[in-house]
């Protein structure tokens, strides 16, 4: 979905500004809009904290079983965080 966003700007006559201003015309609620940029946060948020974990496995950390239950968890909630957290800015 996002691809086809970003790819639909590119080939719209309208400009950054103009779109903007059409969203903001539609009076979305806040909730909505925060809705919706949790998921388009979340897939960043999600790679940059995976990226870390297996960046701690290239120094072959982690690789127990329980270890990488709990490292996967642990992943998907600061994810979750940082994108709330992310969507609400």
């Amino acid at each position: 979905m996002l691809s086809s966003l970003a790819i639909g700007t590119l080939v719209s006559s309208s400009s950054f500004p103009q779109i903007v201003e059409t969203i903001a015309n539609l009076h979305y609620g806040a909730a909505t809009i925060a809705l919706a940029k949790f998921y388009i946060a979340f897939p960043f948020t999600y790679h940059l904290c995976n990226g870390v974990r297996h960046l701690a496995w290239d120094l072959g950390k982690g690789f127990e079983l329980d270890t990488l239950n709990k490292s996967g968890y642990a992943v998907v909630g600061l994810a979750t965080i940082l994108a709330l957290v992310a969507s609400v800015i």
